[in-house]
């Protein structure tokens, strides 16, 4: 090594050699060898501060990288999942078109049933009630007769009387399905209700009895004399309409109670029918409704549901009115008797 030169220190003059004695010369030295490692250790700072850029930008492009691969993914996943999808919904569309075709082959099959049902039903109609109207007229040509004992008498009239209320039921029937159809054409006429009333009790005197219900008529608008009550509708019809308002009028009442049927003309030819019982809150609001019944062992909830079908067959209308406690009211409402 040259005499006064360090490795990595600036070259001294002579006479810098000259002046410094050994001691300067080495706190000299040391100096310079600080100076140098501060620099160094700068430019070390530098550098990782350069490294640590580098890096974070490296890091950012690596997860945006990432990222973007992420994403492209899901959109892969996203597409095969709706391919998948479509192919599904078409699987199910498929299934869906055999599903309606075989049920619009059941349903052509059923339709065909019914409407063989329909003929079969029609037929059995016309020969049950050609049968009945034969046996009333029988009937009717043995009380004729006259040559009767009281007892005979009395068990054709009941006879007679069985075979009518039959005959009625079987044109009822045929009535209210040509109403359910559509195909029910009406032709009114005038028909004593108050008759038809008396007529129904007799018919039920065995529930009448069997509770002690008393029955209490009371005509209103009409003049001094008058034992009618006239009403403007179809004859079939209005005895079913009333016959199932009484029997389940009877039926709701308590035992040795009464049931009022009034007459009125007011604002409608109306005929109100008051019993003892409530109707159940819960099946007011459907009252008339198909299948509607309550506390009947052998209900079917058709008779108040038939009689409204038939009352707006005839353009009338039924109420049902349970503002009296403990009490239910059935207003029967029907057209206005033409010239009236």
């Amino acid at each position: 090594m040259v005499p006064g030169r360090v490795s990595g220190a600036r070259m001294l003059t002579e006479g810098e050699l000259m002046v410094i004695n050994t001691g300067d010369f080495k706190t000299h030295i040391v100096k310079e060898l600080h100076s140098e490692l501060e620099l160094s250790k700068q430019r070390i700072a530098s550098l990782k501060e350069e490294l640590h850029h580098a890096l974070t930008k490296s890091a950012l492009h690596e997860a945006g990288f990432k990222k973007l691969a992420f994403e492209s993914t899901v959109n892969e996943l996203h597409l095969h999942n709706k391919e998948s999808d479509i192919a599904s919904y078409r699987d199910r569309e498929f299934d869906l078109i055999k599903e309606v075709d075989r049920l619009s082959s059941e349903l052509a099959m059923i339709q065909e049933k019914l409407n063989t049902k329909e003929e079969v039903d029609q037929i059995i109609h016309h020969d049950i009630r050609s049968a009945l109207v034969d046996w009333v007229y029988v009937a009717d040509l043995l009380l004729d007769a006259g040559d009767l004992s009281p007892k005979s008498r009395q068990l054709l009239e009941e006879g007679k009387m069985s075979g009518a209320r039959m005959l009625s039921l079987v044109d009822f029937n045929l009535s209210l399905y040509k109403i359910e159809n559509g195909e029910f054409e009406l032709e009114p006429v005038a028909i004593d209700a108050l008759d038809v009333v008396k007529t129904i009790i007799t018919q039920n005197k065995r529930i009448i009895n069997r509770k002690n219900i008393t029955f209490v008529p009371v005509v209103s608008d009409l003049k001094e004399g008058d034992g009618v009550f006239y009403v403007y509708g179809n004859e079939i019809l209005t005895f079913n309409i009333l016959n199932n308002l009484i029997v389940n009028a009877v039926e709701a009442s308590d035992v040795d109670s009464e049931v009022t049927v009034s007459f009125e003309k007011k604002e409608h030819y109306a005929i109100t029918i008051h019993n003892s019982g409530e109707v159940p809150e819960h099946i007011r609001d459907v009252f008339f409704n198909k299948f509607v019944s309550h506390g009947k062992k052998r209900g079917t909830g058709i008779g108040t549901y038939s009689a409204m079908l038939m009352a707006k067959a005839q353009n009338g209308d039924i109420v049902l009115d349970c503002s009296e406690p403990g009490a239910t009211t059935v207003i029967v409402k029907f057209q206005e008797i033409p010239g009236e």
